[in-house]
């Protein structure tokens, strides 16, 4: 599936509650990152006013209305009796995501395809078809960054969970909801 950044070989999410609820959310996707951001910076229990919205995702209050007012038309959030307006429960990120991205013997390429991902995975790796003789290159510098690294189905090491803000963990359970319903084509931001 394409990520926000990237188009990974394999992107594993677990079958959660989440992820159910949101699949049964009559909502397409956000796939654009301000919608995204925007959905993330409402909360499910508190409404929150265009004006707060607005400076909470530091932009301008005729802006956020507008967008606002077409997440209301598509479902995405709820507009409350006093203007105010709510994210629904449902729409919350659906679980871990982790993206792997599979190369025969370029252990450098695959790392840093691996790091590109992190900007929206929880976990990424790079799984080697082979490496040097001497892996501890390419070990030392997965460490480093937090990746993972297998060697077919052996982990050399185990990615790190990244902590990310909402909004890239919301952004980027979109794409998967959006995968796995063929919802690309039809996300909120392309209509």
């Amino acid at each position: 599936m394409p990520g926000p950044v990237g188009l990974p070989d394999l992107v594993a999410v677990p079958i959660t509650p989440r992820l159910a609820m949101r699949l049964q959310l009559p909502c397409a996707p956000l796939l654009a990152w301000g919608d995204a951001r925007l959905a993330a910076a409402c909360s499910v229990s508190r409404a929150l006013s265009a004006k707060s919205l607005a400076r909470r995702v530091d932009a301008e209050e005729p802006s956020i209305r507008r967008r606002l007012r077409r997440q209301v038309t598509h479902g995405a959030l709820i507009e409350t009796p006093t203007g105010c307006f709510l994210r629904p429960v449902e729409l919350q990120p659906v679980g871990r995501l982790y993206a792997l991205e599979a190369k025969v013997d370029d252990w450098s390429a695959g790392l840093g395809q691996a790091l590109r991902y992190g900007s929206w995975a929880d976990a990424s790796a790079a799984v080697m078809g082979r490496l040097p003789k001497e892996p501890s290159r390419a070990m030392s510098q997965a460490a480093e960054l937090g990746l993972g690294l297998a060697l077919g189905p052996r982990w050399l090491i185990r990615p790190r969970i990244r902590r990310l803000e909402l909004a890239h963990r919301l952004w980027a359970s979109e794409f998967v909801v959006a995968a796995l319903t063929g919802a690309a084509r039809t996300s909120l931001s392309t209509g």
